[in-house]
Parts: structure tokens; sequence; C-alpha cells
């Protein structure tokens, strides 16, 4: 098992990464499905994509990670799913979309009864939490829905700034940098 036997040949060779062979005395070795993977050489069997992986093709030796923004949340997926805005995932290989685009922050406190009060049941989500939007003062970013828990404040342009949590304006004039001016 593991191997082959063409029929020229006497001796046995190893399955290839991607073909898998779970019989005696075979005389070829069989492409992993679409969804599985057999990443060495001599497999007996092919492995399941674990979740935030896939592999849309048969005969592979590994699964790719789902791409920035999309998951999939099942073993043996062959295509990863676009998560619903304004989720997202954190990163690449994600199998639940568990982060917000920017405007929103992610509440783990949010239950699916009250995703589901809120009209959220589109967004596909597994488990608690949701994203909820930041205070319209934040600028975009935010770690709660107070306009004191700004994060960031660049998105409200060059002479904002972050002071204990807030986005303020700098009463500073754009033809003034820190350069030229001088406290007298």
């Amino acid at each position: 098992m593991g191997t082959y036997s063409g029929s020229a040949s006497s001796s046995c060779s190893a399955c290839e990464s991607g073909k898998y062979n779970d019989v005696t005395e075979a005389s070829s070795c069989s492409a992993c499905a679409a969804g599985r993977y057999a990443s060495g050489f001599g497999s007996t069997f092919c492995q399941p994509c674990v979740p935030g992986r896939y592999a849309s093709g048969t005969g592979l030796a590994g699964c790719a990670p789902c791409e920035q923004g999309a998951h999939t949340p099942f073993l043996g997926s062959v295509s990863c799913t676009t998560c619903v805005s304004p989720t997202t995932t954190a990163s690449a290989g994600a199998a639940n979309c568990t982060a917000c685009v920017s405007g929103y922050y992610w509440d783990p406190r949010i239950t699916k009864k009250q995703r589901d009060k809120r009209g959220d049941s589109k967004l596909e989500l597994v488990g608690a939490g949701s994203c909820t939007p930041c205070h319209s003062t934040c600028g975009g970013a935010c770690k709660g829905p107070l306009e004191n828990q700004c994060t960031r404040c660049d998105s409200l342009g060059a002479h904002a700034y972050l002071r204990e949590g807030k986005c303020e304006r700098s009463a500073v004039e754009s033809r003034h940098t820190p350069a030229r001016i001088r406290i007298r």
C-alpha cells in the first residue's frame, strides 16, 4: 500500500505527492479528490484540508489558505467563501469571519440571538460576536462604540490626532509645521 508496480516493472514505486494507494498489488496510484491532499510520497490515504484551507483541484500535495477576507469553517473544502461586509478576517487562512472592516469593531459579547434581532443573520457568523459601528468621530478605527474608544484618526486628515482615546483636530493651520512654530 502506498506503492504501485507498472506493467513493465517488477519493482514497486512509491505513490507521488498528491496521490495515494490503499490496496496491495496496484498498477497505479489514485489522485486525491478536491478538498483533500497527500503531502508525501507513498501515501495510503488523502487527508482533508483543515478549516481555513482548501484544495480546488485533484491530485494536490497541499491545501492553500483562504485569502484575507474569505473563510471556510469546514474540513475538506474545495473553495472559500467571501466574508459578508462589514465582517472580514484578521489574516489569510481563517476558518471564520471574526474581524471587521474599517469603521467597525468586533464585539465578542453579541449573541446569535442579538445578531438575528439586529438583522445580522446574513453575516453567517459562528458563535458569539459581531461587528458594531465605531462612533462617528473616530475616523473609522476603534475598540468600542464610544467617542473615547478611537484607536486611529488618520482618516480624518493630517491635523487630526488621538488624545485619551478621542480624535481631535489640531488648531494649527496646515501651513505651519512643527519646525516653524516658535514658543516665545
